[in-house]
């Protein structure tokens, strides 16, 4: 019983609880659709680097932050947003389960 409800512990851990958290900030860059057999909305945020001060979008360097949506009309917002400023709110998790 005790291996169980360790097991289960673990699994808890593993896929529902939240280890990160935050907000980025940067353009859209794609939205699609990917899976066989569970569809699940992909996108990827360009960052903005850290250039020049007075420009827009950074110069030094600039990374890119993969992102999942579940929501299908948030993702239609968002792939309608595409090429623009965004911030999103995100919630990081160990692993995800299909």
């Amino acid at each position: 019983m005790g291996v169980i409800l360790l097991f289960g512990a673990l699994m808890y851990i593993r896929y529902w609880c939240v280890y990160s958290s935050g907000i980025r900030v940067g353009i859209i860059q794609k939205v699609s659709q990917k899976g066989y057999m569970f569809k699940t909305h992909e996108g990827e945020m360009i960052l903005r680097g850290m250039g020049n001060k007075n420009s827009q979008t950074g110069t030094f360097s600039s990374n890119n932050f993969l992102f999942s949506v579940t929501d299908d009309s948030l993702a239609k917002e968002l792939s309608n947003s595409q090429g623009m400023m965004v911030e999103l709110l995100y919630l990081n998790y160990y692993n995800s389960l299909p």
